[in-house]
């Protein structure tokens, strides 16, 4: 594309890790290189990569360098704060811009994003994150395999942020069989949105809760399934997605 497009393109714009497929170094590295080559900007969309795979996120952890960098609340613990960040000479550009916002002035964000910053530098946030995700990752993989599950239920992505995805089985469709596991998960005290989005505050306790659960749905899941009862025992609407392009 930017072989055909050469000298026409202002900017890649990319999350540089999604759960169901680590782009990795190799891929970055390249990538940053073509922007180069054919005068075009690198984006990254650290929104959720950001102070997860590393402190200064997941540019950090593969080592290439965007030109800009979008970060959001995760920054300020869940406080409304996002953040534009990259070159200086790019970022130079913004005033010439004209930006409005309706809470310029709001500094309570701010100061929450400050006092975050200290505790990720201060303590093991980061490591945390993927320790924690990697025993989750593994307990429940366990637990699949025990109930033959594998064809399933599918863990991908790196250990702080991993997406469980569904594929349809035995007559059973995608949607249907992530639509009973999450219910069933809700049911037991754990909200999912089909992914361990680790936190710090995720300790042996919370895994302890999680993993039970899990225990205790995949074998549901597996009779429900063999028994061909699944869809009544839904009792509710299937899941869908989130962001769709509108007709």
């Amino acid at each position: 594309i930017l072989k055909t497009l050469d000298g026409k393109v202002a900017c890649v714009m990319l999350e540089p890790v999604v759960p169901d497929y680590d782009t990795g170094n190799r891929y970055l590295t390249d990538l940053r290189q073509l922007a180069d080559k054919h005068g075009c900007l690198l984006v990254f969309d650290e929104t959720i990569t950001g102070f997860r795979t590393a402190l200064g996120g997941a540019q950090t952890y593969y080592g290439v360098q965007p030109d800009l960098t979008v970060l959001g609340k995760g920054m300020a613990n869940g406080h409304p704060l996002s953040c534009l960040a990259g070159r200086a000479d790019v970022m130079a550009e913004a005033r010439e811009v004209f930006l409005s916002a309706t809470f310029g002035g709001e500094t309570l964000s701010l100061a929450a994003g400050l006092a975050t910053l200290k505790k990720m530098r201060d303590e093991p946030v980061i490591e945390h994150l993927w320790s924690q995700g990697a025993k989750l990752r593994n307990r429940v993989n366990i637990l699949v395999r025990d109930n033959n599950l594998q064809e399933v239920i599918q863990l991908n992505g790196i250990d702080p942020w991993v997406l469980v995805s569904f594929t349809g089985q035995d007559g059973f469709s995608a949607a249907e069989i992530k639509t009973f596991f999450l219910k069933e998960m809700m049911n037991l005290g754990v909200l999912l949105t089909a992914s361990h989005n680790m936190s710090y505050a995720h300790d042996a306790g919370a895994l302890a809760l999680i993993e039970a659960a899990y225990a205790r749905v995949l074998p549901e899941l597996k009779d429900a399934m063999r028994t061909g009862t699944l869809r009544e025992r839904l009792n509710c609407k299937l899941v869908s997605p989130v962001f769709q392009v509108r007709p």
